[in-house]
Formats: structure tokens, C-alpha cells, sequence
């Protein structure tokens, strides 16, 4: 009796330690694969909402009905995105997700309103201690001189870039991303990107 109590006293006291240890707090979903951290592969999640009230030109219509104001709340861009930096040299980045989601969605006819890749790369570096040439390939949204034409949508949470600088969107691409081969990098005060593309078929004129 005396060894059983003693025994449930230790489990207690062994309980009662544990539940006043801190838990771990996560600050980030990111594997790491090697010691250092430099090799690690990570998950993130973005989303913006909007708000949007408009007063419509006289004789507007939604749905066939006449529509002198509209309000609405529609997700502008929702994103999961994965990454990760595998070896010295490998770097991998891929993008899932959705524009341009509202309650007239499913109305619209675009082409669009699921969930698609918007990037899907892989990424060589030439030299493991220099930036001078990284080499890739995939969907990627590389290509143009303007900074406009390949916006990230991470630092553009508040506002949106001018579309008229991504002249080909959804022509002869998948909302500015093309299948290509690009090559990449830093040269003194040079940063430079050159692109090859295959861009798909004009097959819409929305």
C-alpha cells in the first residue's frame, strides 16, 4: 500500500512538472535540415481582404439589375506559399493561390475563379559564395524591365501596382507568369535578369 501510494505521489509530482513547463512557442513553419539553419524549407500564408464601396456611373447594372452604389467584400489576393533553400546551391519556390475573389465570382466568365500556381520554380546557383548567376526555370513571373512588371505580392499589401505595365496579363500568360528559363544575379551595382519564355496561346480577350 505504502509503495503504491509513494508511486502515485512521484507520478503526480512528475504531472504536476510538466504541466509548469513554458511550451515551445512556434514563431514560424519552417523545417530546418541542417545544423546551421542555411538548408530549411518554409511555409507562409497571405491574405488581403478588401472593402470596396462604389457609386456606379447612371444606368450601371449587376445582374441585370440597376446598381447606382455597390458594396462589397472580396479577397483581393489569397496566397500559401512554399520555399526553401534545400542545398548551398538549390532554391525552390512555389505559389498557390486566388485573385480577385467576390460574390459575383462565379459570374464573371473569367478563367480564373479557382485557386491556381502562380510560380512554380527551381533555382540553380552557379557558385556557392557569389550572387553573380543563379540559373531557373518554371512558371515564373520573371520577365520585362519595368519594376512594375513583376510585382511581389508581399510588399504591395495596401495598394496595387499599375497593370498597364504588365501588358501581356492573361493574353499570352497566367496573370504575368510565363513557362521560361531565366538567368539571374549581381554584378557590382548590377542586378540583371535575362528571361526565355514560351508564353502560351491567345486563346481570351477577357
Amino acid at each position: 500500500m505504502a509503495k503504491t501510494l509513494a508511486s502515485l505521489v512521484f507520478l503526480c509530482l512528475c504531472f504536476s512538472a510538466q504541466a509548469q513547463e513554458k511550451p515551445k512557442e512556434i514563431t514560424e513553419m519552417k523545417l530546418t535540415l541542417n545544423d546551421e539553419g542555411s538548408h530549411y524549407v518554409k511555409a507562409t500564408f497571405l491574405n488581403q481582404v478588401w472593402l470596396r464601396f462604389n457609386q456606379s456611373n447612371p444606368g450601371s447594372q449587376v445582374m441585370n439589375e440597376p446598381a447606382p452604389e455597390t458594396f462589397d467584400i472580396g479577397l483581393r489576393r489569397t496566397r500559401l506559399q512554399l520555399y526553401g533553400q534545400v542545398t548551398d546551391r538549390v532554391f525552390f519556390y512555389m505559389q498557390f493561390g486566388q485573385n480577385n475573389f467576390n460574390y459575383l465570382s462565379q459570374t464573371s466568365g473569367n478563367r480564373k475563379i479557382h485557386a491556381f500556381f502562380h510560380d512554380a520554380i527551381g533555382e540553380y546557383r552557379i557558385s556557392k559564395a557569389s550572387d553573380k548567376l543563379m540559373l531557373g526555370g518554371g512558371l515564373t513571373i520573371t520577365n520585362g524591365l519595368s519594376r512594375f512588371s513583376q510585382p511581389s505580392v508581399g510588399t504591395i499589401m495596401t495598394m496595387d501596382v499599375p497593370v498597364f505595365a504588365q501588358a501581356t496579363v492573361d493574353q499570352t500568360d497566367e496573370f504575368s507568369r510565363k513557362l521560361s528559363l531565366y538567368a539571374r544575379g549581381q554584378v557590382g551595382k548590377l542586378n540583371y535578369r535575362v528571361v526565355l519564355s514560351d508564353p502560351f496561346p491567345i486563346t481570351t480577350t477577357e
